[in-house]
């Protein structure tokens, strides 16, 4: 009986950790002090991909945040005006028709304001029928 508890038990543990990995790809960071601090990212989408949607939320009361998408030749931006909050942005969208969804996307977070802000974002590659695909982001250049 405590067997089958626990194989029960790990069998759910593996489910549900596997859901998050699939389903969390959030990121969160800082800007430095300066106006115009600016991090740099390549969030990369796997086979089946048709669209990056990503959003953002500024973590430091007052201080907005902006998120750009850039793909071929399509771009983006959306941003956290009320800092502090628990709200991300409206949800940026980048579509492709066919295979071309598919590869690297430049994603560009800045700031207008001086000191120090803390940001989080989602970012999801997605195919035409909103199932998630593969998802993996890259550092380039903090601040």
């Amino acid at each position: 009986m405590i067997i089958k508890t626990l194989i029960k038990t790990g069998a759910l543990f593996l489910a549900v950790s596997h859901q998050n990995m699939v389903m969390a790809h959030e990121l969160s960071s800082a800007l430095v002090e300066n106006v115009g601090a600016t991090a740099y990212y390549t969030v990369t989408c796997g086979t089946g991909t048709t669209k990056l949607v990503s959003s953002i939320k500024s973590g430091t009361p007052g201080a907005s945040v902006s998120l750009q998408l850039q793909k071929l030749l399509k771009a983006g931006n959306t941003s956290d005006v009320t800092g502090g909050d628990l709200t991300y942005s409206p949800e940026l969208t980048l579509s492709f028709k066919g295979t071309s969804g598919k590869g690297a996307y430049n994603m560009l977070i800045d700031k207008t304001s001086s000191g120090p802000v803390t940001y989080s974002i989602q970012y999801h590659c997605m195919s035409g029928d909103n199932i998630h695909k593969g998802t993996t982001i890259k550092t380039n250049q903090k601040n």
